[in-house]
């Protein structure tokens, strides 16, 4: 009886020794799929360098074209995320007969109802997508987008593509006013101020608009120059067409858009004196300035680089885009200008010392990013997922955007094809 007893005893032991060693072995592969922030420890040493690989992803055949009741058809898009009532900002678009407009939700966010009342304007020019019909729409492609995320505005992007979009205003809720620059013949010149001579990895626009500050500069500057003068040097007249540009920056007019560090270190909030009828600067090919999803507007030429990272802070997602779509710019003769102030931007609700812990991915690494893309060897087939992969592989990124921007890359192919 003792001898059956043990015997019995040493069979459920060794199941169960068995069952941990499966367990265990399947853990680490669970693991992998869970990333979705960029690792804290990482050292600074290796930021730039290629040290992570990425395994074969399979993705589903899942994008949806648009179906939500009405098709709506406009040339002129804009593009809000909105997490509570409408602003004034938005309200002034909404009311301009020449733009259609596009309401990103998100969880937590307030209902269609509730907004659109709040707003007062109902009509087929304004649509409002809340989270569930982002799934409808784009289920597989919502599904690397988390929530109270920036990225969110994706889809507000891929919608108006879809929809006949040739222009796309890309806008904060607290920035009031619109870019309104006629296209229609992309043979027309505008008038710009452009670098005389020389070169520099950076360019840094902020000083010319006439700001009662001796040191300034855009959010997504590399610290490390922001007293180097040469970043912004002496400047000529030129023009360029209107056709050539991809992207036209809108700076404000009140409190432009700077990092947490200068408004922590300068005097806060300042005031642009520069007038609207002041030159359109443009960025010098090969030279990188930051840009934001603030009041930006996208020509058509170049509504592919408009995707937000998703897995990097939404105060550094938009940064990472700008430098990421220059890098494409500078390869396809794609202009990227600041407009004249033309932008009033109110207080936001975000504290100093949230933004500075938000940003911090910018102070460390933006140096670093620039120089990598500096010497990226681009070749005539390099896509974004080919940078985004080596992005991922150097720590500027998560492997979830690695994710995204192929479920992007997709969707946009399926739904949206440039004349």
């Amino acid at each position: 009886m003792f001898k059956i007893v043990c015997i019995n005893i040493m069979v459920a032991a060794f199941f169960l020794w068995a069952s941990l060693y499966m367990l265990l072995s399947i853990l680490p592969s669970c693991y992998e799929w869970q990333e979705s922030t960029p690792e804290q420890d990482v050292s600074n040493a290796n930021i730039g360098q290629r040290n992570r690989k990425i395994d074969t992803i399979s993705m589903q055949e899942s994008i949806n074209r648009v179906n939500i009741g009405q098709h709506y058809m406009c040339k002129h898009w804009a593009v809000v995320y909105a997490m509570s009532y409408p602003t004034n900002a938005v309200r002034r678009i909404a009311l301009n007969s020449n733009w259609c407009l596009v309401i990103v939700a998100d969880i937590g966010s307030i209902s269609m109802d509730a907004y659109l009342t709040a707003l007062g304007i109902r009509g087929r020019r304004i649509v409002f997508l809340n989270v569930e019909d982002q799934d409808i729409l784009f289920s597989d492609f919502t599904a690397a987008i988390p929530s109270r995320h920036i990225g969110r505005k994706n889809v507000g992007y891929l919608f108006a593509m879809q929809n006949g979009a040739e222009l796309i205003w890309d806008f904060d809720y607290n920035n009031q006013g619109i870019l309104d620059i006629n296209i229609s013949n992309t043979r027309n010149t505008i008038d710009v101020l452009q670098r005389c001579s020389g070169q520099h990895k950076l360019f840094n626009p902020y000083p010319y608009f006439s700001v009662n500050e001796t040191c300034i500069w855009p959010r997504g500057f590399p610290l490390e120059f922001v007293r180097d003068t040469s970043t912004s040097p002496e400047l000529c007249k030129g023009n360029i067409s209107v056709g050539s540009v991809g992207v036209f920056q809108s700076i404000a007019k009140t409190e432009p858009d700077v990092d947490a560090t200068f408004r922590l270190t300068r005097e806060y909030p300042i005031m642009i004196e520069a007038t609207q009828t002041f030159p359109f600067i443009l960025i010098p090919r090969h030279s990188y300035c930051p840009f934001s999803e603030r009041a930006t507007l996208w020509t058509k030429q170049s509504f592919l680089y408009m995707a937000l990272p998703t897995g990097v802070n939404s105060r550094v997602s938009d940064i990472w885009r700008s430098y990421i779509a220059q890098l494409f710019f500078h390869q396809k003769g794609i202009n990227l200008v600041f407009s004249p102030p033309i932008i009033e931007q109110t207080s936001r609700d975000e504290t100093i010392l949230e933004d500075f812990q938000a940003e911090m991915d910018i102070y460390k690494k933006s140096n670093s990013l620039i120089d990598f893309l500096q010497t990226f060897r681009f070749h005539h087939n390099t896509t974004l997922e080919n940078l985004y992969e080596d992005l991922y592989s150097r720590y500027f990124i998560t492997l979830n955007d690695v994710y995204f921007i192929r479920k992007w890359v997709k969707s946009y192919s399926k739904n949206f094809i440039v004349d």
